[in-house]
């Protein structure tokens, strides 16, 4: 909020934004809370090598979502053989995918003035899926395109 000298300006708003901080091969990602429906724990311990083969569908509430490992997605060399992981199911324009992660940790509120665009992704990260970077007192944390992931996934299938 702007502050008028007379106190606030209450015709100012400021935009707040929350994000779900996951991990994905070691890196700090964050997809929009309002593109999250829910994070479930997979109880199929073959799931991550069937989402990369891209043949895997997730049964959830009575529909079949297509599970998309974000590691093969967002990573050049996506790690192997983690045990633990999530799924968060996401939406996008009215579609639901299951995505695979590694983590998911906090959901953090941060101001515009707190996103910075655009972004360098190291070289590990395939840039072209990240929108935004958040930068926090102790991490860097990719923005992830929930609409260029879903585009992917619909160019594959």
């Amino acid at each position: 909020m702007m502050d008028s000298g007379k106190g606030y300006d209450m015709n100012a708003t400021e935009h707040i934004s929350q994000y779900l901080c996951i991990t994905v091969g070691g890196h700090n990602f964050a997809i929009p809370v309002s593109k999250t429906i829910e994070i479930v724990r997979p109880e199929d311990g073959t799931l991550r090598d069937r989402a990369a083969s891209g043949d895997y569908r997730h049964s959830y509430q009575d529909r079949q979502l297509i599970c998309v490992d974000l590691s093969a997605v967002l990573l050049k060399n996506p790690p192997r053989g983690s045990a633990d992981w999530r799924l968060v199911i996401a939406e996008h324009d009215g579609k639901r995918a299951a995505l695979l992660i590694d983590s998911a940790d906090r959901i953090i509120r941060v101001g515009q003035e707190e996103i910075a665009s655009p972004v360098e992704a190291p070289e590990a990260i395939h840039a072209d899926f990240v929108e935004s970077m958040l930068t926090t007192e102790s991490d860097r944390i990719f923005v992830i395109s929930i609409e260029k992931v879903f585009d992917a996934v619909k160019a594959k299938s």
